[in-house]
C-alpha cells in the first residue's frame, strides 16, 4: 500500500489497523469451519432425530457467528479496538435515505435478473426463494426471522464491508477491491443463482458503506432484502 493511499483512507475515516494476512487467514478459517458444520451437523442432526430445517438454521446461525468470530479474534481483539472502527459508527438515522437508494437498486435488479432467468428457462440460475419448510411452525419461523432478517446482515456486513473491505481497497483501490470482496459475497451464499445477484448487491453495500463511512446503513438496506425475501415467502 502507498503512503498516499494510506492517508487518503485514514482521512476517510475507513482504514483499519489489520491487512491482508488477517483477512485470508479469516477468509480461510471461516471456510474451513463451513466445511466442518456440513460434514458434521446432518449426521449429528439425524442421530439425535432434529428435523432439517433446524438443522439448517443451525449450519447458518454457527456459519454468521463465525464471521463474528474471525472478525473479533484477526480484527477487534487481535488489533485492541473498537467495533466502530468497523464501521459501526454514528446512529440508525445515518444515511437512510443512500439506504434506501441501495436497497431499491438491489431489489430492482434481482427482479430483472429473476425475470430473465425465467424468460431464458434458465432455471438453475434463478435466485432460490426461501425453503418454506424453514416457516412450517411459529417458533421455526420466528428464528428463520431472526437467522435471516437480524443476524445475518450483521454479520455479513461486518465481515465483508467493515473488515474485508478496507484491505482490498487499500491494496487495489475501490474498484477492483469492491469487486472482489463483492464476489466473495456472492460466492458465500451458496447457490449459483444468487452469485450475481449477490455480487450486484455487494458493490452497492460497498458503495454504501463508503458513501456513509458507516455499517448501519448497510446493514439496514441488507436487512431490508432479506426481509422483503424473507415477506414473500410469509405471503405464498
Amino acid at each position: 500500500m502507498r503512503r498516499d493511499e494510506t492517508f487518503a483512507l485514514r482521512e476517510a475515516g475507513i482504514a483499519v489497523p489489520w491487512g491482508m494476512g488477517e483477512a485470508v487467514l479469516a477468509g480461510v478459517g471461516c471456510a474451513a469451519g463451513l466445511g466442518a458444520l456440513l460434514l458434521g451437523v446432518g449426521p449429528a442432526a439425524r442421530a439425535l432425530g432434529i428435523p432439517g430445517a433446524y438443522a439448517a438454521l443451525m449450519v447458518a446461525g454457527a456459519l454468521e457467528g463465525m464471521l463474528l468470530l474471525a472478525v473479533w479474534g484477526m480484527g477487534v481483539a487481535k488489533h485492541r479496538v473498537g467495533w466502530d472502527v468497523l464501521g459501526f459508527r454514528g446512529p440508525w438515522s445515518q444515511g437512510r435515505r443512500w439506504a434506501l437508494a441501495a436497497f431499491l437498486a438491489s431489489v430492482g435488479f434481482v427482479a430483472l435478473y429473476s425475470l430473465g432467468a425465467s424468460l431464458l428457462s434458465l432455471e438453475s440460475m434463478a435466485p432460490p426463494r426461501l425453503p418454506p419448510e424453514f416457516l412450517g411452525s411459529p417458533m421455526r419461523a420466528l428464528l428463520t426471522f431472526a437467522a435471516v432478517v437480524l443476524l445475518a446482515p450483521l454479520a455479513e456486513e461486518a465481515f465483508f464491508r467493515g473488515f474485508l473491505l478496507p484491505v482490498f481497497v487499500a491494496r487495489w483501490r475501490f474498484l477492483w477491491g469492491a469487486s472482489f470482496v463483492s464476489l466473495l459475497f456472492g460466492v458465500s451464499h451458496g447457490s449459483p443463482g444468487l452469485v450475481l445477484p449477490g455480487f450486484v448487491s455487494g458493490m452497492l453495500l460497498s458503495w454504501l458503506y463508503y458513501r456513509t463511512r458507516s455499517l448501519w446503513p448497510c446493514c439496514l438496506a441488507h436487512g431490508a432484502q432479506n426481509a422483503l425475501a424473507f415477506s414473500l415467502v410469509i405471503s405464498l
